[in-house]
């Protein structure tokens, strides 16, 4: 029986069988050739609209099923919003500029960005990306989501380019736009600074170092039982490549610190943490000699582990941030690799080290050991360093989350350098009003976003790379000073919609500039006035326009001989007076010895660096001189009268009966003077030496022996003790072995 037959089923032109990978690209084209979404969107012309903004993915690879659920989502919702009766359009968009795009251009296409100009790697990474985006739009379109795809926006086209230049030029008009130097984040693989948005955190295994600081300043802190000791503040840190840039020590101001003695040293560091480094380090921290609050040790000073570094100083300063969560309470503070050391470094004015270029690698800054060393390889050969200099109290590794760049996925470093940055309390307030202007689905998203806002830093906007809208920014080739107003904005921006971005590589400065631009520090007049504050109060100082050369005007056809400057260079002699007191490195200035004024123009000065030989004598730091004088056992024992060579000649000082070798003596006032004030001198300090003779007559010889015997006979007393070894023993006569024995005690 053909019980099929029994069925009451409807008739229906719908297959039994789906068959959706063989029929879906038909409901597509079906879709397409009829333009349902713009019947749809013609429908509900006039209704209320309700709009979804859809943040564009960036067009550098395949979709993922990241892409899928955002874009899905999306479509539900706007589908429903439509069924409602609402009017839904949606246009889809694309990024397709910055480094995210040029990064995946120049690995897919093997290309080498140092050899390519900068227009030719942006035509590869123009035609990359719209290759992208074709890509991307079909992907999408599978996914049975509705939008006007033929009239995406993309920001590669020149009219959004021209509104992204105005944007920014409204921003720098409010003064939100401002460059500084900071430390940043910055990738060394991709090398290019990012912002906060741009990184990602992952787990990464880091050496951590506890590093002896030498003590050379204690601001009378040490404790009566430490003094004569070697002292060190003990410092940690999780990035030893950082050490070169060290320049101040942290503590926290209300933290109690303690003296401990180990090993023959003294060791500073808080009192809480002593058991936790005394684990880590293998050290017995627990003779306590004193202790002292952190805000005592304020402007006291260390000095830099490493020799080479001609012993630099490093200031202790305060700062709350310092807890005793981990650590010593000791933080290792480099201005120029850390948000919070740079912060510290402003407010106590510190010198910014940044001894690492773009591409994460030490520079002759931090010294010929480290050199062309990448930073995270530099941990170990640091470390091991340390170790050699007795500096190192311990190590050990940790596993923490560790800041990674969102593109490349390698980690990255805090790095100084100049930069283009918004100023986020130039808005702050008016965005977080706006915030509570807005229903937010779920609620929770509006505290959340709220937190983000409040908390967050100046955003850095600029990016060392070719490919995207670049800052409109316009500088002096020699002076430096920057221009932009309403003018610049609205020129590049018109530049841009006829040629787009590439304009601002295609065009010079001149030509991309409106029509009567001149110099924004001269005026056009050839004269630039710098005014500075001085003893006498308000100083101003008129020279040439650095660009102008005092004419007004840029020379274009330059002479051969040279070279528009109006002077050809020669050599000449010029005899230099040296102040007393200058040292190495210093410079004296010698007026109107410089390069020569054009048309007129003041002769600039000549700086000449001073270089301060070694003195087989006298040693100097700072305003004190050090040397080394020997004297007899005679004087040393009797005293007497000697003459002592200083830089003002010869002094006599009268030796103190029983004067000991390496005995101190300080002569006040005679050592280098000061160059601020003639009479102000530092001191000249000796050490006397006692020397032994080493050539003696039968005479002196004898005359010592006498005076052995008159003071203890100590040149006797191993004899007397034989003799009367001897004596004890009779008078036995002497073998052959008792003889041999004798002469090998002898």
């Amino acid at each position: 029986m053909d019980y099929g037959k029994t069925l009451n089923l409807p008739e229906t032109e719908f297959p039994m069988r789906a068959g959706l990978p063989q029929r879906e690209p038909d409901f597509l084209k079906f879709w397409e050739e009829n333009d349902i979404y713009g019947k749809k969107q013609a429908l509900h012309a006039g209704h209320k609209k309700f709009v979804l903004h859809d943040g564009p993915p960036y067009a550098n690879g395949k979709i993922h099923m990241g892409h899928a659920l955002n874009k899905i989502l999306k479509d539900i919702i706007m589908k429903y919003k439509y069924a409602r009766g609402f009017d839904t359009p949606y246009v889809p968009g694309w990024d397709t500029h910055g480094m995210p795009i040029e990064h995946a251009a120049i690995k897919e296409l093997g290309l080498n960005r140092n050899e390519l100009d900068p227009l030719t790697l942006r035509r590869k990474c123009h035609d990359f990306a719209l290759q992208w985006v074709d890509i991307q739009r079909e992907d999408f379109k599978r996914l049975g989501v509705l939008g006007d795809w033929e009239n995406p926006y993309i920001t590669l086209h020149h009219s959004f380019e021209a509104e992204q230049i105005r944007v920014f030029g409204t921003m720098a008009n409010k003064g939100y736009i401002y460059k500084g130097k900071k430390t940043v984040y910055w990738c060394p693989h991709c090398e290019t600074a990012l912002a906060e948005a741009e990184i990602e955190y992952g787990e990464q295994k880091t050496p951590t170092i506890f590093v002896k600081m030498p003590l050379v300043k204690d601001n009378g802190q040490t404790p009566e039982a430490a003094k004569g000791k070697k002292a060190y503040m003990v410092i940690w840190t999780t990035t030893p490549w950082t050490m070169p840039a060290n320049v101040a020590v942290a503590l926290n101001p209300a933290l109690e610190y303690a003296w401990v003695e180990c090993e023959g040293e003294v060791l500073f560091m808080a009192k809480d943490l002593l058991a936790q480094v005394g684990a880590v380090c293998h050290k017995d921290l627990s003779n306590i000699l004193g202790t002292t609050l952190g805000k005592d040790m304020e402007f006291a000073e260390c000095v830099h582990p490493f020799p080479e570094y001609n012993n630099r100083r490093s200031l202790v300063v305060m700062a709350d941030y310092v807890t005793t969560e981990a650590g010593t309470g000791c933080v290792h503070t480099a201005p120029g690799h850390g948000d919070v050391d740079f912060e510290t470094g402003l407010k106590y004015k510190l010198p910014i080290l940044c001894p690492v270029d773009s591409q994460g690698k030490l520079t002759e800054e931090a010294g010929e050991r480290f050199k062309g060393m990448f930073v995270f390889d530099a941990n170990i050969p640091v470390l091991k360093y340390l170790a050699e200099l007795n500096c190192l109290l311990g190590k050990e590794n940790i596993k923490h989350q560790y800041a990674h760049c969102w593109r490349c996925k390698n980690p990255i470093i805090f790095r100084a350098t100049s930069q283009w940055f918004a100023s986020i309390d130039g808005f702050r307030d008016e965005a977080l009003k706006s915030i509570d202007d807005v229903q937010w689905i779920p609620s929770w998203g509006q505290q959340r976003i709220h937190n983000m806002v409040s908390d967050r830093h100046d955003w850095c906007i600029s990016r060392q790379r070719v490919w995207g809208v670049p800052i409109p920014v316009f500088y002096c080739d020699n002076c430096g000073e920057h221009l932009i107003n309403e003018a610049t904005i609205d020129s590049v921006a018109n530049w841009f919609e006829k040629e787009g971005s590439d304009a601002w590589w295609a065009h010079t400065a001149e030509e991309l500039l409106p029509e009567g631009t001149v110099c924004p520090k001269c005026g056009g007049k050839g004269k630039v006035v710098y005014s500075q504050q001085s003893l006498f109060g308000m100083v101003q100082n008129v020279q040439s326009c650095p660009d102008c050369n005092g004419t007004g005007q840029i020379i274009k056809e330059k002479c051969p001989d040279c070279r528009g400057t109006g002077y050809i260079a020669s050599k000449k002699k010029i005899q230099v007076s040296i102040p007393a007191g200058i040292d190495d490195g210093q410079s004296v200035r010698i007026r109107e010895k410089g390069e020569p004024g054009v048309n007129g123009g003041p002769r600039g000065d000549l700086l000449v660096e001073v270089v301060v030989s070694r003195h087989p004598i006298f040693q100097r730091q700072d305003m004190h001189i050090f040397s080394t004088v020997p004297i007899t056992f005679a004087q040393a024992a009797l005293g007497a009268d000697i003459r002592i060579k200083t830089v003002d000649g010869e002094v006599i000082y009268t030796v103190k009966p029983g004067t000991k070798t390496d005995t101190k003596v300080r002569l006040k006032g005679k050592g280098v003077p000061s160059l601020r004030n003639a009479q102000v001198r530092g001191d000249h300090y000796v050490t006397l030496v006692v020397q032994t003779p080493e050539h003696l007559s039968a005479e002196a010889k004898e005359a010592l022996r006498k005076f052995d015997e008159l003071t203890g006979n100590s040149l006797g007393a191993e004899k007397s003790e034989k003799a009367e070894e001897h004596e004890h023993k009779g008078k036995k006569k002497k073998g052959f072995m008792d003889k041999l024995k004798e002469t090998f005690d002898d």
